[in-house]
């Protein structure tokens, strides 16, 4: 990545005062320059993360998810066993079908499935359809779109398909809000505005112009004096080609400083012109550079977000590149902590007796995690 010469604003006409423009502009500069670093650190990591993740944590979830796998057959074999409460049986069948529902996916699912249905009320399909069914309605509620009769759905009979339908009919609702807005526009267009809204309205579309014009300009400036077909000598030629393509970049992409940084990479511009930058240019200037920083956060938060769900980390665990890979390391010790306690568990899952004894202390780690999640939930210590 080519090292951007850093800019900020130094002085006014040789005194040392900064005016609030320019302050503006300088702490303005200087976030961007902070969420760019922070961003390419994030997509430098993550990559990283991610061969670290296959090559440690594979193996490992694999492990974990036979263990799973033998504890529900264990539970599922052994329910009906004398000697069990109708207590300690509601209790098994519970955690079978929690169990059994955690592993429907891969190898084992029909296995799973038929694990679940033996020890359910009901069967999977029917939850799932009427699972399907409730959150249809919801939808329909709350966005109030017609998704049609579940009968002649088709094979829309799971949330990702219901998901679709929903996204195509509120494209076409807008679509017809579209039209219908585009029909009564001749209407609407005899209304003239008040004055005041059609000063608003002019100001509004001066300051656009201004600010578009502001950049505008820079990017004609550097594309006239680095144009690479104007260029005779061929080593410069190709030189020019390469910044002309990180100029033409930065302009689709609205990057103001790194217009700036490249007039100063070029010596087309010196510090002093960037500290006479006009106060009526630096507002339209810091405009856009706002603007730029504002989607720089939102790029930087989606890296983030994406990587914390992709690997199901804790939400409002704030993580940066510098700590990513620890969340992982610590994940990866949890699990191993907990698949070297399903192995100690599973052996001494022999009996009856030893069996109700497990099921008595699972049943006092629910009550307790439940209760820290009250207390979390109340912000008071456990």
């Amino acid at each position: 990545m080519t090292h951007a010469q850093s800019i900020s604003i130094a002085h006014t006409q040789g005194t040392k005062i900064v005016s609030a423009g320019q302050k503006k502009f300088n702490t303005l500069v200087k976030k961007i320059e902070v969420q760019r670093k922070l961003l390419v650190a994030w997509n430098d990591g993550v990559p990283l993360c991610q061969r670290w993740h296959a090559t440690e944590f594979g193996p490992l979830l694999l492990a974990h998810r036979e263990l799973m796998v033998e504890l529900v057959r264990l539970l599922d074999r052994r329910v009906d066993d004398k000697g069990f409460s109708k207590v300690d049986q509601q209790a098994m069948r519970e955690m079978v079908c929690d169990l059994a529902e955690n592993l429907l996916h891969g190898q084992y699912e029909e296995e799973m499935k038929a694990v679940y249905n033996r020890n359910s009320d009901t069967d999977l399909d029917t939850e799932e359809a009427q699972a399907t069914a409730n959150l249809k309605a919801m939808m329909e509620r709350e966005l109030g779109v017609d998704l049609g009769d579940m009968d002649d759905m088709g094979d829309l009979d799971t949330p990702e398909a219901l998901m679709q339908r929903l996204s195509q009919k509120m494209r076409e609702r807008d679509e017809d809000e579209a039209r219908a807005t585009q029909a009564s526009e001749p209407y609407h267009s005899q209304r003239k505005p008040t004055a005041k809204q059609a000063r608003a309205q002019a100001q509004a579309q001066a300051e656009a112009e201004n600010t578009s014009q502001s950049i505008r300009e820079v990017y004609r400036k550097l594309a006239s004096a680095l144009h690479p077909d104007r260029e005779p000598d061929a080593a410069e030629r190709q030189r020019k080609t390469g910044l002309m393509q990180r100029v033409n970049q930065a302009y689709a992409n609205k990057d103001l400083l790194s217009l700036l940084q490249l007039q100063l990479e070029i010596e087309q511009i010196d510090q002093s012109a960037i500290d006479g930058i006009a106060e009526d240019r630096l507002k339209h200037f810091n405009k856009v550079l706002a603007e730029q920083l504002y989607e720089l956060q939102d790029e930087v938060g989606k890296v983030e977000m994406g990587f914390i769900h992709q690997y199901d980390l804790d939400p409002f665990a704030r993580l940066t590149p510098a700590t990513m890979l620890k969340a992982l390391v610590r994940q990866k010790q949890d699990l191993q902590h907990d698949t070297q306690q399903m192995r100690r568990e599973l052996k001494t899952l022999v009996d009856v007796a030893s069996i109700k004894r497990w099921l008595k202390v699972q049943r006092a780690n629910a009550r307790q995690s439940m209760l820290q999640e009250m207390m979390d939930d109340f912000d008071m210590p456990f």
